[in-house]
């Protein structure tokens, strides 16, 4: 069974105030994803370290502008490598060079420059630099294709790790981007290590298990607790539920899960808005009910395909 990892996005401040200490909602979950994706264009007081970090480049935060900067710095592989290494990465983490995401109406060739020319420099960084950690780079495109040969090149440069993106932004065409992750995976190499940026909802994930998708990421668990949904699990599904305003009677069942038990105890409702803690609480819980949607629909497909093996098996003999 095929199990890709999950990187699970942190923003800059995914801590609770709890009687003047802080806690990273990480603390309060029973099971922990795969990592976090951190990005180095964001100062965070507290993260979790006992786990691998993605460390991103940030390339959405300056996909706007015409040149990448970050705050009033220029993006560049130096500046990137000098970041990470603030960070003190360790053993197995990823880090990604820095990109410039395609943009419509943007100056598509500018980018594809800066890209490549990017690529080349922060791979004999990182090699040079911070030889524990795995280089990574992100191919762009226009169209599918554009995506493959620009990931075959990467590869040929010297990447084996190499991150899909520009699909997050019309993350409702999931036939079409699996097709395009089918289509890029099947024509590198298997020992190429591949991500896949932004998409994590559990039919993803079983996508990716089925198609060896070595990890991905996505923060939508925490973007929805700030729009005010709650998750709940149903085997390989999620349920959205509307959490209380204000001053409005609760309606979502009492939970029992491991995040929802422990910030109660602390007199934090998960299932109502109004407060960042609270806020911050239904991510830690949206983000358990992921990982659990997330594993049950990757575990159920393989009992499947075991069933249908045997089956077919029998029907031979």
């Amino acid at each position: 069974m095929h199990l890709p990892k999950y990187y699970a996005v942190l923003g800059k401040g995914d801590y609770l105030t709890i009687k003047e200490e802080r806690h990273g909602i990480w603390e309060y979950l029973e099971k922990q994803p795969s990592g976090w994706l951190c990005s180095i264009a964001v100062n965070r007081a507290i993260m979790p370290r006992d786990l691998p970090i993605f460390w991103d480049c940030g390339a959405v935060k300056y996909r706007n502008a015409e040149i990448p900067v970050s705050g009033k710095t220029l993006v560049t592989p130096a500046w990137a490598i000098a970041q990470y290494e603030k960070n003190f990465p360790k053993l197995g983490d990823l880090i990604a060079a820095p990109d410039h995401i395609f943009i419509p109406g943007s100056n598509l060739r500018f980018r594809r420059k800066f890209n490549w020319h990017s690529a080349e420099k922060f791979l004999t960084f990182a090699q040079q630099t911070l030889p524990e950690c795995t280089p990574i780079a992100v191919t762009h495109g226009v169209t599918t294709q554009e995506k493959i040969e620009t990931a075959h090149k990467l590869y040929e440069l010297g990447y084996h790790a190499i991150a899909i993106g520009g699909m997050a932004f019309n993350a409702s065409d999931v036939k079409g981007n699996i097709a395009a992750v089918t289509a890029i995976r099947n024509c590198l190499p298997f020992n190429c290590y591949i991500h896949v940026l932004g998409l994590c909802s559990p039919t993803y994930a079983k996508a990716w298990s089925n198609l060896g998708v070595d990890s991905f990421d996505g923060s939508s668990y925490l973007l929805e607790a700030f729009k005010g949904r709650f998750y709940k699990a149903n085997g390989g599904q999620i349920t959205k539920h509307i959490a209380a305003l204000p001053g409005c009677k609760i309606t979502i069942p009492l939970c029992y899960c491991h995040p929802c038990t422990q910030l109660r105890m602390s007199g934090i409702e998960t299932r109502s808005s109004g407060s960042r803690n609270q806020n911050l609480s239904r991510a830690a819980h949206n983000l358990e009910q992921l990982l659990l949607a997330q594993t049950s629909v990757i575990i159920s497909e393989n009992r499947e395909k075991e069933k249908q093996l045997l089956l077919s098996l029998k029907s031979c003999n």
